[in-house]
């Protein structure tokens, strides 16, 4: 089973006001056909079935020195989070945008926690996710004038990299 990560960069204007966590939002709440409910990941086993070794890496500056890390950490506890559709979906792109906005604006009311992970929507091409993102009502970022190799695939959709597997991507 191969699975495509979706994932979007925005510059919200909503300023964080952190007051607690957000568990799960109602359908009521939202008004859409999708009622995404957070959703546990144990981070820590997933990271110990797959570690992810990057000290000696190639294209990794510093990985070669004994102090660097063996293994990469795995995220932190509920970082990020992770919602699911409670029941199964067939929702549009649109209705999808719906819920999703409505979580994205939710988490950044309520927490410092900048990332979100969503799975088990109906989007799977890119332009579907395109779909998604430009339906949300965020002012979008496009990528720039920075150093990684990338291609466009839809608006506001391009690869992470284009570069080979082997090159480490710096932030």
């Amino acid at each position: 089973l191969q699975t495509t990560t979706w994932y979007f960069s925005c510059s919200c204007t909503i300023p964080y006001k952190p007051q607690g966590i957000l568990h799960s939002l109602t359908s009521s709440s939202i008004g859409t056909k999708v009622n995404p409910v957070e959703t546990h990941v144990d981070w820590t086993s997933q990271a110990e079935l797959h570690p992810a070794r990057i000290r000696g890496r190639d294209w990794l500056p510093g990985s070669a020195s004994p102090n660097y890390p063996e293994f990469l950490k795995p995220p932190r506890d509920r970082y990020p989070y992770v919602f699911t559709p409670k029941d199964d979906t067939t929702a549009s792109p649109e209705e999808c945008a719906v819920a999703v906005r409505k979580v994205v604006h939710e988490l950044l009311d309520n927490s410092n926690n900048g990332a979100v992970l969503f799975r088990g929507l109906h989007v799977t091409t890119a332009e579907d996710f395109s779909r998604v993102v430009t339906n949300m009502g965020l002012n979008l970022m496009g990528y720039e004038g920075g150093s990684g190799v990338r291609s466009k695939l839809a608006t506001a959709v391009d690869t992470a990299s284009d570069h080979p597997p082997e090159y480490s991507i710096e932030p």
